[in-house]
């Protein structure tokens, strides 16, 4: 029995502790968090930070990537806290990358679950300390037993079960439980050998970045050694700027990021890629070099080489669109008829739907906003947009959109009319009688009227109505009037024409 704390810890491994003096000025441990959707690893870093995480999350599901610490017993630790969907697996390597320790958080009511076995086989692949958490164990149907065999039986080994990685069983609502956790951490970290200091050189990974509708880009980064202070020059990949402001997930900021912390960073260019590491940068190099460098970069759109479903997706942040990205191109490689136009961080905006309108495509959101001009926008070029809150729902929709493309392009086809009569006016000019079938018409668009394949007569919309009402514009599904800029004659036009916004 080892005391720690005011509770007593039951390890077998005594021999490490003889071994090891714990290092307790060390820099703060970082603990990454990990293991199956719904096992409670939020609900847990919710516990222990005695806040709500989980109520800001969609479906209660974790779906980005975050950091907090806290401070127990004097001592500060830094919690990674990684989504569980399978979807989001690059954002849980990125997290055992950078873990000293890694608790495996296992419901002890179901056991060893997929995204389990996923974590197991990045905690074979790193060098952290392990320790097993089995949570819900205020469930009846809770078994430490069965999940302790399971855990053997992929390859980890629990103190009591052959092998020496620590096991705490917890209940969220269990006060002594989270502390004998706490405690746990705490000594597991004193000896182990990680390395890290505000002397040493700068290592600090890029886990998450978005583009914020208020404040622009920025990084969530985590620092394993060195020193990150407002007002420096930094550069990551393409991406570069002066380090304008450091805040943590409340909100609160501070002046320096020290090793072994993870905070905010607002102050880059754009948004930089997660996983990538941050540098310092001269101030004459990031004016010159590097701004030259992003230049080139261009727009990054990716175009279809391929008919079928065409999608413009639009995400939140750089790890969420990694993750959708990496869904749909699962599902295009498996011979479905979809093709990704187009990839970015931030709001749906009018360049979106231009190019959706250009591409015939549909523009998918994952937890952001339309703007209000897009919309309109997209009314009027046709143009399909749908967002998300749970990716789930986002790549369920896609694959039942493969089912039922012609439906899809329906929907995502140029604003186009059936001429019902022709009406000539005193002047010579004629006044097309049509019914909108989707999309939008508005003054001053440019059109052609077609029969079948062919191109008869191409102009402008000088004009619309409906009844005897001038307008700016007719939505789909809706009957009115249009006068061509272009003059117009009978044997031009006939009813059953189409006309259709170019």
């Amino acid at each position: 029995i080892v005391k720690v704390g005011r509770g007593p810890i039951k390890l077998r491994s005594m021999e490490r502790i003889n071994r090891v003096k714990p290092e307790i000025n060390k820099r703060p441990p970082i603990v990454t968090i990990m293991g199956h959707v719904d096992h409670g690893k939020t609900s847990l870093l919710e516990a222990l930070l005695e806040t709500t995480l989980t109520s800001t999350e969609i479906g209660g599901i974790t779906q980005r990537i975050s950091s907090h610490s806290l401070v127990f017993e004097g001592r500060k630790l830094t919690f990674v806290d990684t989504p569980g969907h399978e979807a989001f697996l690059a954002m849980r390597q990125r997290g055992g990358q950078l873990a000293d320790i890694i608790l495996l958080v296992v419901a002890g009511s179901e056991g060893v679950r997929p995204q389990t076995q996923e974590a197991i086989n990045h905690i074979k692949s790193t060098k952290a300390a392990v320790i097993v958490v089995l949570s819900k164990k205020d469930l009846p149907d809770f078994n430490a037993d069965q999940a302790k065999r399971q855990l053997a039986d992929n390859g980890i080994l629990v103190e009591g079960y052959g092998g020496k990685t620590p096991v705490a069983e917890v209940s969220t609502k269990d006060k002594v439980s989270l502390k004998k956790l706490l405690e746990l951490i705490i000594l597991l970290s004193d000896i182990t050998e990680y390395g890290g200091t505000n002397e040493d050189a700068l290592e600090a990974l890029v886990i998450e970045s978005l583009l914020d509708r208020k404040k622009g880009p920025l990084a969530l980064v985590v620092l394993r050694s060195g020193v990150l202070k407002v007002g420096q020059e930094i550069f990551c990949g393409e991406s570069y700027g002066r380090i304008k402001s450091l805040t943590d997930e409340s909100g609160r900021s501070f002046s320096a990021l020290s090793s072994g912390e993870a905070a905010w960073i607002l102050g880059f260019n754009k948004p930089p890629q997660v996983g990538s590491l941050v540098q310092f940068q001269e101030v004459s190099e990031a004016s010159g070099t590097q701004k030259e460098a992003t230049k080139r970069l261009g727009s990054g759109e990716k175009l279809p080489d391929s008919d079928g479903l065409k999608v413009i997706m639009k995400a939140e942040s750089q790890g969420t669109l990694e993750a959708v990205e990496s869904c749909l191109s699962k599902i295009a490689s498996q011979g479905k008829s979809l093709s990704i136009v187009s990839t970015g961080v931030g709001d749906i905006n009018n360049s979106d739907v231009y190019l959706a309108a250009d591409t015939g495509s549909i523009i998918c959101g994952f937890r952001v906003k339309v703007l209000g001009s897009a919309k309109e926008l997209a009314l009027e070029r046709g143009v399909d947009i749908t967002t998300y809150d749970i990716i789930y729902k986002l790549l369920s929709e896609v694959e039942q959109a493969l089912l039922g493309l012609s439906r899809w392009q329906k929907r995502t086809a140029k604003p186009a009319a059936e001429i019902l009569e022709i009406f000539p006016l005193p002047s010579g000019d004629l006044v097309l009688g049509f019914r909108l079938k989707n999309g939008a018409f508005r003054v001053g668009q440019a059109a052609v009227i077609k029969r079948g394949e062919d191109e008869i007569f191409k102009s402008t919309i000088k004009t619309l109505k409906i009844g005897k009402n001038k307008v700016e514009k007719i939505i789909a599904p809706s009957e009115g009037g249009v006068l061509l800029e272009q003059r117009l004659t009978e044997d031009q036009v006939a009813v059953g024409d189409e006309l259709t916004i170019i």
